[in-house]
């Protein structure tokens, strides 16, 4: 919800707000009338030894050290509501409320998913109860499959040692039936013939028996007739058929088997993924109630620390929220800042400020200076340069850092007040310096100066120090007392 403020290197803001140099950038050197030449001037110059300073004067923003920045740090909620909020500008004190959020819409979710819960841990224990069943059952599903195998294999050979043989055999008797029987029925009626022929029955009596037995015969040859066209029909086509059924399905039954038996250990695995799916699904159930339950405590935001509430960032010395501030019914985003708690504590304070790049030259860390705040300008505050950043906060220049010694008698200090920088880059008592003007450069970039000789002139090279303003210190070639010309190189005369 909140996180600890220390100034890093990052792009400085103040640019926007229209805080920059004041000068220019740096002040020249305090030397004597007489050492002072317009460039404008085309004329003789005599170096004088004076004194030569280098200031930097910028202008810069208050900030605390100290100060807590304030987020909604949410798990579960893009946005949410504000239910009630601090005043921005408000003192407070650690513990103190600063935010409330709605919740009512994040409590039914808790309360549906812990319903869901609940449900899934006794599916899931149904669950495992099953796989644990199947895993036990697992070895007599392949002594089942290993035992139908063998029985189909014992019937399929006896079919053909046994019940084939057998089968051929019956329907041969069957036909030698039908002809014991044929053979028998025109024996009876050989006999009957013979037998009327010779006794005293009634002629009406034989017709009746002798119809009867013809009858019985044709009925034999009809019925061996029949017994040979089945006899043939099941040795050609039925028996084939029914061997070919039989392979058929001994080839059929075998590749089930061994499919039933393959399929054991792929479900198996499938049985125990999916429990390891359902168990992992509740274990994401179980960690989103956490995290609703955890959002929920981040709805009641208090203070970390004591200080002043400022709704929005107060970074590097500048307030990037708006004028109303913070209101209740207002949408937040998640992770978004909503106010800093800045400790006001003059000894708290640091500096920030912008320099152009043609600056960084003559800065380095360590440099130190005076600061002069608008409550109380009779009163030069030590500040000393801290950090500079490798990163421009817009083209061409950069921030920096400075810390500040603000003693209690200087009252009515204020974050983001503005002050004065005035920064000690070089004093010298006694330096030799010229107007940039009599400056000149050679062919290769090489400096130098046109000095007056009792011959005329000459080029005298000069080894250039620091530029304050329009003069420029000369760290050697030239002497008090030398004569340089002020202008043009062909001007001279």
């Amino acid at each position: 919800m909140f996180t600890k403020y220390a100034p890093t290197p990052r792009s400085f803001s103040i640019i926007s707000l229209g805080v920059f140099l004041l000068l220019g950038f740096l002040t020249g050197p305090e030397s004597s009338a007489k050492d002072e030449t317009p460039d404008s001037k085309k004329t003789w110059h005599r170096i004088q030894a004076s004194p030569f300073q280098l200031h930097l004067k910028t202008r810069g923003l208050l900030e605390s050290r100290s100060q807590e920045i304030i987020t909604f740090q949410s798990e579960v909620s893009e946005k949410v509501r504000i239910r009630s909020v601090v005043q921005h500008g408000t003192r407070v004190v650690r513990g103190a409320t600063l935010l409330h959020i709605e919740s009512e819409a994040l409590r039914r979710s808790i309360a549906a998913l812990v319903d869901e819960i609940e449900l899934s841990d006794l599916a899931l224990e149904l669950e495992t109860l099953a796989v644990q069943v199947a895993d036990r059952k697992e070895p007599l599903q392949r002594e089942s499959i290993r035992r139908r195998k063998d029985h189909m294999e014992q019937d399929y050979q006896h079919f053909h040692k046994t019940e084939k043989p057998q089968l051929l055999t019956n329907s041969r008797r069957a036909l030698e039936r039908a002809e014991f029987s044929l053979e028998y029925s025109l024996e009876e009626l050989h006999q009957l013939k013979k037998m009327y022929e010779a006794d005293d029955l009634t002629e009406e009596t034989e017709e009746i028996i002798l119809k009867r037995a013809q009858r019985a015969a044709k009925n034999a040859r009809h019925a061996l007739e029949q017994t040979r066209w089945k006899q043939e029909r099941y040795q050609v086509v039925s028996l084939p058929r029914d061997e070919e059924k039989r392979a058929s399905d001994r080839t059929r039954t075998r590749i089930d088997l061994e499919a039933s038996l393959a399929r054991i250990a792929p479900d198996k695995k499938q049985r125990h993924k999916n429990l390891q799916k359902r168990q992992r699904q509740q274990a994401e159930r179980k960690e989103l109630l956490n995290r609703y339950r955890r959002d929920l405590e981040k709805r009641h935001i208090v203070s970390p620390s004591d200080g002043i509430v400022f709704h929005g960032r107060l970074r590097e010395g500048v307030w990037s929220g708006k004028a109303r501030g913070l209101q209740a019914g207002q949408i937040i985003a998640r992770n978004q800042t909503l106010m800093t708690v800045v400790d006001p504590s003059p000894q708290n304070m640091i500096a920030w400020a912008v320099v152009p790049e043609s600056a960084l030259a003559n800065l380095s860390p360590g440099l130190s200076g005076y600061a002069l705040l608008p409550v109380d300008h009779a009163i030069p505050l030590p500040v000393k340069l801290e950090w500079i950043s490798w990163l421009p906060s817009k083209p061409g220049h950069y921030a920096t850092r400075f810390s500040i010694q603000i003693p209690d008698s200087v009252g009515a200090v204020r974050p983001s007040m503005s002050c004065q920088i005035t920064l000690i880059i070089q004093e010298i008592d006694k330096a030799v310096s010229v107007p940039t003007s009599g400056l000149h450069r050679d062919s290769l970039g090489n400096p130098f100066v046109l000095l007056r000789t009792p011959e005329g002139k000459t080029r005298r090279p000069v080894r250039l120090g620091r530029v304050s303003g329009k003069r420029q210190h000369i760290l050697s070639g030239l002497a008090p007392g030398d004569e340089i010309w002020i202008g043009p190189e062909k001007s001279a005369r």
